[in-house]
């Protein structure tokens, strides 16, 4: 499947198989709950977007001639986006992620 790789990668670094699980349960509950599905609906989406984006980037990120920082900017985006109670202005590796982040496109902007 072609984001077998991604997907273990993900889980293993951010437990993302068990926020496919919550979400997964939490649609269930919706779906059995009509009346009130239409109002989780949106949340639940963007957490499902959210996962496919992650998986999508860590199946570039893996790929041979990946830019430099591609892991780091995976990274990133799965702590922003999908980590429960991930806070940037609490994580003291907040500067070290973002310089990761940002030198492969600093290297690349060098060199032009």
């Amino acid at each position: 499947m072609w984001c077998e790789v991604p997907a273990q990668r993900l889980d293993r670094d951010f437990g993302a198989l068990l926020l496919l699980d919550d979400l997964e349960s939490r649609l269930r509950r919706s779906v059995a709950a009509q009346a009130d599905a239409s109002v989780h609906f949106r949340r639940h989406l963007e957490q499902f977007c959210r996962l496919v984006q992650s998986a999508c980037l860590m199946r570039e990120a893996v790929h041979d001639g990946a830019p430099q920082g591609k892991s780091a900017v995976v990274s990133l985006f799965v702590r922003i986006h999908l980590a429960p109670g991930y806070r940037p202005d609490g994580d003291p590796a907040w500067n070290a992620r973002i310089d990761d982040a940002l030198a492969g496109d600093a290297d690349a902007a060098l060199s032009r």
